[in-house]
């Protein structure tokens, strides 16, 4: 969904990788003596499961060599369950039980973070868009295919002053400013930016129009949606819900001007 069909210049079509085999010994021949210490036959082939207060539900952990911020987490995954031995005396070959294979699975998608700032006549706001690579290539088409939105909020009291509020202002889509991106072959640490815009005086008459003070506290967040067939014209309004979205940023405080 984020690469499409179009050819990144000098990288090579993506195929499936092959799936290698359980990594352990196979112990065609095995001599066990009473009172054997335990080595461990076996124990490091797969990674265990990560426990939750349930005695049912558990945790995938994260493939090795992989953050919360590697863009390869953009990706799907397949996976391997087995139910093994974890404690106790085993063998290589009796640690773990019959594979089940699971395939698209997907971790949470790297934080998507927005940069606002301020100056004497305008509100913009940067945030970069889902960098899917492969194999350590960078697979960024020469626009990317998801779609980026930037939401402008205002800070309010609430009327009873008990607590304090959000108020949408106003959202805009938050198109890359180059009209043709050039996809490179390496890995950059993000992916191209998008960017919003609000000129002072648009700002002026949003907060006008809710009755608001015009030096009310703003803040800003970005949300990236996926593309859907049949284009919907506004993701998060008339259409929210038809889109899905791949993620959102955490709120960011407008600057005040210096």
């Amino acid at each position: 969904m984020l690469t499409g069909d179009q050819v990144v210049p000098g990288v090579e079509p993506v195929t499936a990788p092959p799936e290698p085999p359980l990594p352990i010994d196979p112990e065609l021949i095995r001599i066990i003596t009473p009172g054997m210490s335990d080595d461990g036959s076996g124990l490091n082939a797969m990674q265990q499961l990560i426990p939750s207060d349930s005695p049912i539900h558990y945790g995938v952990p994260l493939p090795p060599g992989l953050t919360a911020d590697s863009p390869e987490l953009f990706g799907f995954f397949v996976y391997e369950l087995r139910v093994g031995h974890a404690l106790g005396w085993s063998t290589a070959q009796g640690r773990f039980g019959r594979p089940l294979r699971v395939t698209g699975v997907q971790h949470p998608a790297p934080v998507l973070l927005c940069t606002p700032a301020r100056v004497p006549d305008a509100i913009t706001v940067s945030a970069p868009y889902a960098l899917p690579v492969f194999g350590g290539q960078n697979l960024t088409p020469v626009a990317p295919r998801s779609e980026m939105w930037m939401l402008l909020y205002a800070q309010v009291t609430q009327a009873d002053g008990v607590d304090h509020r959000n108020v949408l202002l106003s959202r805009k889509p938050g198109p890359i400013q180059e009209k043709r991106f050039r996809g490179q072959s390496s890995v950059s640490a993000m992916g191209v930016p998008g960017y919003g815009y609000w000129d002072e005086d648009e700002v002026e008459a949003l907060l006008s129009a809710l009755g608001l003070p015009l030096d009310s506290p703003l803040s800003v967040l970005a949300v990236e949606v996926l593309p859907e067939i049949g284009r919907r014209g506004d993701p998060l309004g008339s259409n929210l819900g038809y889109v899905r979205i791949l993620r959102t940023s955490p709120l960011a405080a407008v600057p005040s001007i210096c």
